[in-house]
């Protein structure tokens, strides 16, 4: 997901897919479409971003505005999954099995924040505010990411069970209220367990993720088989 100024872009309104032209980003309303079709991105469906997929414009549903209390930013959150890719891998805080931790983590975060976001087109890059990004530990300690691209925690995608997690933000008001099936994402043709940045409470190596149901599950955080549904 990202968070951009409310600025013009092309963008289109709810299932109608009514098109519009240079439309303020900051007039559209929650479920509202916003696309830059000067750029595209391959959703691959294969483990570690592999193999192959389609070739298109990322579509971002607007899920949030002024929601992070900085500027006058719109969240934006990608309408499907981009990919499969390792959360993190490295062996200094558990051998083999990786990091819980967003701020930790050398695989997704760097790669969004890098090899995704530098396929954007000047314009929807000169958009992107860079987001002051809540976050905990295992251990329930707050602290904060400074990101242009991030995930979101289950709290902000309208899950509010912390049994195995904690709460994380707020809820962003387009998934206020849903049920699992809002939750629910593909990648190609198929739904798809995706990666949230929560992690599994008093444990340092399982993530909570979504599961292809929209529900709430647990992997590890070295595992290649979870999707990104990206901010």
């Amino acid at each position: 997901q990202v968070r951009t100024k409310a600025v013009a872009g092309i963008a289109f309104a709810g299932e109608s897919a009514q098109q519009y032209s240079k439309k303020a980003i900051s007039d559209l309303n929650f479920g509202d479409k916003v696309e830059d079709k000067s750029w595209t991105w391959e959703h691959k469906t294969r483990d570690d971003y592999t193999g192959s997929g389609t070739v298109k414009p990322v579509t971002w549903i607007v899920v949030a505005k002024n929601h992070y209390g900085e500027d006058s930013g719109v969240t934006l959150l990608s309408q499907e999954l981009i990919g499969r890719y390792m959360f993190d891998n490295s062996t200094n805080v558990h051998p083999y099995n990786g990091s819980n931790h967003w701020g930790n983590s050398n695989h997704i975060r760097p790669w969004l924040n890098s090899s995704f976001y530098n396929t954007f087109s000047e314009e929807f890059k000169n958009a992107v505010l860079t987001t002051n990004v809540p976050n905990k530990t295992y251990e329930n300690a707050d602290y904060v990411t400074k990101d242009n691209v991030f995930i979101p925690s289950t709290t902000e995608l309208g899950d509010e069970d912390y049994t195995i997690t904690y709460k994380i933000g707020e809820v962003y008001p387009f998934f206020a209220g849903a049920a699992n099936e809002r939750r629910i994402a593909k990648l190609g043709s198929n739904n798809s367990t995706y990666w949230t940045r929560s992690p599994r409470s008093r444990l340092e190596d399982l993530l909570i993720c979504i599961l292809a149901n929209g529900s709430q599950g647990e992997k590890m955080r070295s595992e290649n088989s979870c999707a990104i549904y990206n901010n």
